[in-house]
């Protein structure tokens, strides 16, 4: 039995004030159960600061690495080992802007195709950081993830 409090989909429904308020409260998330055919499945209720600034922020590392490469043209190459993503520009703030782009339709197209990423073994490990991705509602948000490492 789980140490978080544990209710049934239609209970929620008839209480979702109050779980909202206990979950807000407590800090602690609140574990919903729907029924399925052959048992039930689990859904957490999390609140999204709880979610987005302790839990993701704690689980993603340097998967937000960016490798700043300045380019014989005098162009920027912006890298993301960890997603395989690569910009140029003509400089760093016209690459940022490409990088983020890419980032935006990655995360996009792997949220479409959810089920084929997660089985991908080059791409599986994606989930939790374009999880915090996903809560950047600006550009400016998704460059404060940003980690530059200057390559020369």
């Amino acid at each position: 039995m789980s140490m978080l409090k544990e209710m049934y989909s239609t209970e929620l429904r008839d209480h979702l004030g109050e779980v909202l308020d206990e979950v807000e409260k407590t800090k602690f998330p609140v574990i919903t159960k729907k029924k399925v055919a052959g048992g039930s499945k689990e859904y957490a209720i999390i609140s999204r600061a709880i979610l987005q600034h302790k839990i993701l922020r704690y689980l993603v590392k340097d998967e937000f690495l960016v490798e700043v490469y300045k380019e014989q043209d005098n162009t920027v190459t912006l890298s993301m080992p960890f997603f395989g993503i690569a910009v140029n520009g003509e400089n760093i703030n016209e690459a940022t802007k490409e990088l983020i782009e890419d980032l935006k339709m990655y995360a996009e197209d792997y949220k479409k195709d959810i089920d084929a990423y997660l089985k991908s073994p080059n791409r599986k490990d994606h989930l939790i950081p374009l999880l915090q991705l996903s809560f950047c509602d600006t550009d400016e948000e998704i460059i404060k993830l940003l980690k530059y490492n200057n390559n020369g």
